[in-house]
């Protein structure tokens, strides 16, 4: 697995094209701020967007409800993002497990990268991201069909 980088490239003659994604994602992030920030530009691609404020959360909303893909903040208060990723992908069900999950962090090191594979995640994106990356890395991650 290697880092998706997110740097803020512009190219202001190029329009993006954004069709809506329609994906139920779960976004697993302490900060409020960045709830907001990214809620606000997934329902703008037409998703539905569930949020869980830990790994605890995370993994009691993974119970109950089917997503497309979860996107999970490492460094949390409760539970982390690793340890939530690791009972996700081995301990619910086996829909649960093929659930496609990017880890969100700020920082980018080969232990953290490490660690990512190791936990079950299928890539990370280093905060904070370019919008346009994120939406391309979504739509290759995510499961289409639930």
């Amino acid at each position: 697995m290697r880092p998706l980088y997110m740097e803020n490239k512009k190219d202001d003659t190029t329009p993006i094209d954004f069709t809506p994604l329609n994906f139920a994602i779960l976004l697993v992030e302490d900060s409020e701020i960045n709830q907001i920030l990214t809620k606000t530009r997934l329902e703008k691609w037409g998703c539905i967007i569930d949020i869980a404020n830990n790994g605890l959360e995370a993994i009691d909303k993974v119970k109950n409800n089917l997503y497309n893909i979860i996107l999970m903040d490492i460094e949390m208060p409760v539970m982390n993002g690793y340890e939530a990723t690791r009972i996700i992908k081995n301990d619910i069900s086996p829909k649960a497990s093929k659930t496609p999950i990017l880890g969100m962090s700020g920082h980018n090191s080969k232990t953290e990268t490490s660690k990512m594979i190791n936990v079950g995640m299928e890539a990370f994106i280093i905060k904070p991201f370019n919008m346009e990356e994120l939406y391309k890395t979504l739509i290759k991650y995510a499961i289409k069909q639930l």
